[in-house]
């Protein structure tokens, strides 16, 4: 049997009766295998994506079919930010295409998704920083550059001169300990910042986690038919058997517990759980302080474990089934407005622009603020190709690769046209630097090494 050429790539495979769904990973397509191994295709290419690039697909079997939910990449927002929308598949093709807006699924059933709350117990956790000891160490909106020292520095790279960086800049720095201003563009950063002469690093005694407030359950059946439960507390799973609806649920957020030795606070989540009758249908209400309540269990390894089966189940059908000639594979290209297109690539420049900006510091050892020199210089930002194909291309030289210039290409939307997240990409980009995940030197073409 000869490899294909566009392999379906599987996200895993769920198994009805005598017949198997093996979906694609990323594409709207899934191989419906039959008993006598005949295969039939699915495909769902007109059904609702996030509004950007999808980073995560997540499969949940059912009974009956399954569902498969689109997340799109991750943010440097709060997560419960993040949109998903979610394709029920079953062995006679596609029954429902929706989307969950910011949903988060907590369960399924025979013939339906469970979808709760986003958020995570932890927003009704006390913090251990009690109003009394936070502090704002800078105490100013803004700060400007201009007359500042430079930290002294050892030479950019070997052979060169030392070095105090480049000339102060007089823009004022819009970012600092207190948060980013909404002004706009920043000029530089402040790092290690304390006043001088407190010595106090003691956090307050954390206060009792407080109760989750109400939040709303939606059952979506698979033919998109929704039913919303109001519950008094924050649902964290939900599982159906039979006549029988367990809820798991957090009446407040997790409690810090002390390490010892100063070591910190460990953070305890305590779900509790609930059964409820629903014989004769689904209540519209849910009352988990009427009802008697146990401690859930932990199911501390489920996620290790149904990733594991997953990746085994998936790996059966690896390089199975070839796409060339199925209709409906692929995502269709969005109309993306070009106000849209152009803003995508603006918010990906920014993050690269300030990349050989000074830092601001504050030392022990000296009475005021100074300017630390960038571990970059010379950066360049360019667009290249045409949307979607578009790409950020970063260059520069940096103080951990002497004598070399680095290049790294971003693609700022995918195949569908949909714009990439790349959240904290310069921190990313640091973090390759800094530990030599880059390729050798011998790999560079013209004094320049693409990684």
């Amino acid at each position: 049997m000869s490899t294909p050429r566009n392999p379906l790539v599987p996200l895993g495979a769920v198994v009805i009766g005598r017949t198997v769904i093996v979906p694609d990973a990323e594409r709207p397509v899934a191989a419906i295998i039959d008993e006598d191994s005949t295969v039939r295709w699915v495909t769902w290419p007109e059904a609702p994506l996030p509004d950007r690039a999808v980073g995560e697909v997540q499969l949940l079997p059912t009974s009956k079919g399954a569902w498969v939910i689109y997340q799109a990449e991750d943010t440097e927002g709060p997560d419960y930010l993040v949109q998903r929308t979610a394709v029920s598949v079953t062995p006679n093709g596609v029954t429902a295409a929706c989307d969950l807006g910011q949903g988060r699924p907590v369960g399924v059933d025979a013939d339906g998704l469970w979808v709760g709350d986003p958020r995570d117990a932890s927003a009704w956790m006390e913090s251990p920083d009690s109003a009394e000891t936070a502090k704002d160490p800078v105490g100013a909106e803004e700060l400007t550059t201009e007359g500042m020292e430079w930290v002294p520095s050892e030479p950019f790279w070997p052979g060169e001169a030392g070095s105090e960086g480049t000339a102060p800049i007089s823009t004022p720095i819009l970012e600092h300990a207190g948060g980013a201003s909404d002004a706009g563009q920043r000029t530089g950063y402040l790092t290690h910042i304390r006043a001088a002469g407190d010595d106090d690093t003691s956090v307050g005694e954390p206060g009792p986690p407080l109760p989750t407030p109400e939040t709303e359950l939606v059952r979506i059946s698979t033919d998109g038919k929704r039913t919303v439960i109001q519950v008094d507390h924050l649902v964290h799973r939900v599982d159906v058997s039979r006549d029988t609806l367990t809820l798991q649920y957090f009446p407040t957020g997790p409690r810090q517990v002390p390490l010892g030795n100063d070591l910190g606070w460990d953070v305890v989540y305590e779900p509790e759980q609930v059964a409820i009758d629903i014989a004769d249908g689904l209540p519209e209400r849910i009352e988990t302080e009427q009802l008697p309540s146990k401690p859930a269990p932990q199911d501390e390894g489920e996620w290790g474990q149904d990733y594991g089966r997953h990746h085994v189940t998936a790996a059966q059908w690896q390089d199975r089934f070839e796409l060339d000639g199925v209709q409906g594979a692929a995502w269709p290209l969005r109309n993306l407005r070009e106000e849209a297109r152009a803003g995508a690539i603006s918010k990906l420049r920014e993050q690269f622009e300030t990349l050989a900006r000074p830092s601001i510091v504050w030392t022990y050892d000296h009475p005021s603020l100074r300017l630390g020199r960038s571990d970059y210089r010379n950066v360049s930002v360019t667009e290249e190709e045409a949307w979607p194909a578009t790409e950020i291309v970063v260059s520069f030289e940096h103080i951990t690769v002497p004598n070399l210039r680095l290049r790294r290409r971003y693609r700022v939307f995918n195949d569908a046209g949909r714009p990439r997240e790349w959240a904290y990409a310069t921190v990313h980009l640091d973090e390759d630097l800094h530990t030599g995940n880059i390729p050798p030197r011998s790999a560079a073409t013209n004094g320049v090494l693409d990684f």
